[in-house]
């Protein structure tokens, strides 16, 4: 059943993950199907936005490797952590990317 909002409208659910979140190419596609006048109608959205590919389980090998005392988790972790930031920064600068 569609969800609606407080004054009975139909809600749009935008999920985005994996592959489709892979860098910050990926993500400009993104938001360029949330603009585009396929997804700008005036109805109330909810996005959702999982993990990058591979990050998941990147994650799931930390707490695995942090369990067995294994102190490479640290490095995992650090990778993981640059991954993000990278690509954010990546996105912050683009000055193609407008409101």
């Amino acid at each position: 059943m569609p969800q609606r909002s407080q004054n009975n409208q139909k809600w749009k659910v935008h999920k985005f993950g994996g592959t489709s979140v892979l860098n910050a190419e990926r993500y400009k596609n993104v938001y360029q199907i949330l603009m585009s006048g396929k997804s700008s109608s005036k109805c109330p959205k909810a996005i959702v936005v999982s993990a990058m590919k591979g990050v998941t389980d990147d994650l799931i090998r930390c707490t695995e490797m942090a369990q067995q005392q294994n102190e490479a988790y640290k490095k995992l972790l650090t990778q993981i952590h640059d991954r993000h930031i990278n690509e954010a920064s990546s996105l912050l600068t683009d000055k193609n990317l407008k409101d």
